[in-house]
């Protein structure tokens, strides 16, 4: 019992209230010990516990003296111990410390922990945590396009030289100058289009969306006149009879000044493109300034590319009148059709973004081809004979429809800097690149041979029939766009 009593005494020195507990707590021991005596007197008392002992130990207690701060050096609890707890005692209570503080280890401005510790830095969402990034419900995406696409390469179609000289190709003729045609001589000018794109997430992780997009025409021409006064005209040809190059002259003059025909010449090039893709975009990763999205779907290009030229020689030396046209017309359609899969990141700071696309698209190329050509002889009478037959200048042994289809693949990249004008209008300039593995473009398909004895009887002109060619193409240039989500 002593033992008890003295540990009561320590906790009562701790503080008034842990006192004021002590003293409960010792009458609590007390009664029950006085209960417990009772109760072996009632049952036969217990050997080694008397009354004795419990009034010495309560006389021991009541001599017992604290100082001043312990209980009013009071030796028993009186009313004034049990009073209930006031306001100063709960202002004494420590208040929780905000979310952030030293208290759990976060940065704060009163923090003791230093904010390059691991617990400072913000969490990244790592790859497949897919349910914590919240996307905008819709978008729609209208961009104006300034794009490049790659010149187009054909034989040399039309040349030009100084008056009295043949318009001929060859180290023979070096004033000669191919004005139309040849290596990369058919477009690859700045070209405008449109693309749009637009969409819906149908929840916090997928989203739907379609793209279409266009480009103008991409397309070169050459017109001209002559009579051989201010320049010699002609349209190159490699002659089979003689086995060298040579010129169909359109108009010209010989080296005494005389003109030997007068003519005209008209050529013109055009390529098309349109896209249209159907697609699927899933969040594969995500953080607080970024966002990767996997993207996969259906896809598919159109690209046309036509070529047609017609020239038209009279004869003045010797002065017959007798006139030959020749006219031919090459188109190249080419319809693929296939799946995409690619990844788009998005960058954002502040107001600026910063994006990059990079899909390939793979499936089949279908390509179709028109090879065809007319010459038209018409000499001067009354009335004047004419006579029509097939394979114009250029076609000749490969006029005729032509279709293939091969495995074609198409990467594309973009980058894209926006700027956020409001809440959800967005301002980006950009740059985009495509590549076709496999298109088929009509001036790769010109063949310059000609036989002139044969012409008219409508061949074999000793040329092998249309070989396939696998050619590729690429456009490329800059992007102005507008995005709104919401």
């Amino acid at each position: 019992m002593k033992t008890i009593l003295r540990g009561s005494r320590s906790l009562l020195k701790a503080s008034s209230r842990g006192k004021r507990l002590a003293t409960a707590m010792l009458l609590s021991v007390v009664a029950s010990s006085a209960m417990t005596a009772q109760a072996q007197d009632s049952i036969g008392d217990l050997s080694g516990y008397t009354d004795e002992d419990f009034y010495a130990a309560e006389a021991a207690y009541e001599s017992e003296q604290y100082s001043a701060g312990d209980l009013n050096t009071k030796s028993s609890p009186t009313e004034v111990d049990y009073a209930p707890i006031s306001y100063s005692d709960m202002a004494t209570v420590p208040t929780p410390m905000p979310i952030g503080s030293a208290y759990d280890g976060g940065c704060s401005p009163t923090s003791t922990v230093s904010c390059s510790a691991p617990a400072c830095k913000p969490k990244r969402r790592k790859i497949g945590s897919l349910a914590t990034c919240q996307a905008s419900d819709m978008w729609t995406t209208a961009e104006f396009l300034m794009w490049f696409p790659q010149a187009r390469t054909s034989a040399p179609l039309i040349t030009t030289a100084p008056p009295g000289l043949a318009p001929i190709i060859g180290p023979a003729y070096p004033d000669t100058q191919v004005v139309f045609g040849g290596e990369d001589g058919l477009g690859g000018d700045l070209t405008p289009g449109f693309r749009i794109d637009a969409g819906k997430y149908l929840s916090k992780n997928f989203g739907i969306g379609g793209r279409f997009w266009f480009l103008g025409e991409d397309e070169a021409s050459y017109s001209a006149q002559s009579d051989g006064t201010a320049f010699n005209l002609g349209r190159p040809i490699y002659d089979t009879n003689a086995s060298q190059n040579d010129a169909i002259l359109v108009g010209a003059t010989d080296v005494g000044g005389n003109t030997l025909f007068a003519g005209s010449i008209t050529a013109e090039s055009k390529l098309e493109m349109i896209a249209g893709e159907a697609y699927g975009r899933l969040m594969f990763a995500c953080g607080d300034e970024y966002r990767t999205d996997l993207i996969g779907g259906y896809t598919y290009f159109g690209i046309d590319d036509s070529l047609f030229i017609e020239s038209t020689s009279v004869e003045v030396t010797p002065p017959t009148g007798d006139s030959f046209t020749f006219s031919d017309t090459f188109t190249a359609n080419n319809d693929f059709h296939g799946g995409q899969i690619g990844f788009e990141t998005t960058l954002s700071r502040g107001r600026w973004m910063f994006s990059t696309l990079t899909k390939v698209h793979l499936g089949n190329m279908n390509q179709q081809l028109s090879l065809q050509g007319t010459a038209t002889e018409t000499v001067a009478g009354t009335p004047p004979t004419v006579t029509v037959t097939d394979g114009g200048l250029l076609a000749l042994d490969s006029q005729g429809e032509y279709e293939r289809d091969v495995f074609a693949f198409v990467p594309e990249a973009n980058v894209k800097l926006g700027y956020r004008f409001r809440d959800h209008v967005l301002f980006t300039a950009g740059y985009s690149f495509l590549y076709w593995s496999n298109v088929a473009t009509a001036g790769e398909y010109v063949n310059p041979v000609f036989d002139a004895t044969t012409r008219a009887t409508g061949g074999p002109f000793g040329q092998p029939p249309l070989v396939w060619k696998d050619s590729s193409l690429i456009v490329q240039g800059i992007d102005l766009g507008v995005v709104i989500d919401f």
